[in-house]
């Protein structure tokens, strides 16, 4: 008999978190609406509703950092790059949490997915490469590139362009080269022969910055991440889809 209130109690708790996360998808909606519609205010303004509802979760609070950057015309710099810093620890903190601890009482599965730091890490590096401190970004991708087999294939592609970029600024050949051969066996993306390469590698890095930022934000554009689905556990099939936004930055600035 005392089953039956606690059967009726874990399905009320169901519903509600059901409820929650329908409104978190939604609000993810709007975010993701007015980010892309040049309304940086209003989206920060869905972000801390957000961030109410995700009590510092670390996808919510990444992409308030991006939104208050383009807010700012992408004019402060240092404070990104300490928000995304602290994005990045805490989502390594809660990456080696038991589930249970990091949703306590909840009955929404939760991946480790969620705190995969990997996206924060990209953006570090691109904002890095962005105040021309070339090798910084290339130390930053270095770990990043060495583990890039499980990644997504837009982010690993993201990651080999910006490191080519990085290598052609630092003159450095073999890192060039390194990467240049990872993308040709695993992504068939070459540039002809070796004669066309050393050509390649004489250019600006300048000429070619544009090239590739303007590939990686086409990119991104296509294959967005959800930042709320490994959270939702499938609920919402669209959630906050702008993770890789700072792919876009060259091409907003041209």
């Amino acid at each position: 008999m005392d089953s039956i209130p606690s059967d009726a109690a874990r399905d009320g708790s169901i519903c509600d978190e059901a409820i929650v996360l329908s409104v978190t998808c939604a609000l993810a909606k709007d975010a993701l609406s007015y980010f892309q519609s040049g309304k940086f205010h209003e989206c920060i303004d869905i972000l801390i509703q957000l961030n109410h509802k995700k009590r510092n979760d670390p996808k919510v609070l990444h992409n308030m950092a991006i939104a208050e950057y383009f807010k700012n015309a992408c004019s402060n710099s240092k404070k990104l790059l300490e928000d995304l810093n602290t994005v990045k620890k805490q989502s390594e903190e809660l990456a080696k949490e038991p589930l249970e601890a990091v949703n306590p009482g909840s009955n929404v599965s939760v991946s480790k997915d969620l705190f995969d730091s990997t996206v924060t890490t990209l953006n570090i590096a691109v904002t890095w490469f962005h105040l021309h401190q070339y090798a910084k970004c290339l130390s930053i991708l270095d770990p990043l590139f060495l583990n890039i087999e499980p990644l997504d294939e837009t982010i690993a592609l993201q990651i080999c362009f910006l490191m080519l970029d990085s290598a052609l600024a630092c003159h450095d050949a073999v890192k060039f080269l390194e990467v240049f051969g990872h993308l040709d066996k695993s992504f068939g993306v070459g540039f002809g022969t070796h004669e066309e390469i050393g050509s390649t590698m004489q250019l600006s890095s300048n000429q070619v910055s544009k090239t590739s930022s303007l590939l990686s934000s086409s990119a991104a554009s296509d294959a967005l991440k959800s930042d709320l689905a490994a959270a939702e556990s499938g609920l919402c099939e669209e959630g906050l889809e702008y993770d890789n936004v700072l792919a876009e930055i060259e091409a907003r600035k041209q």
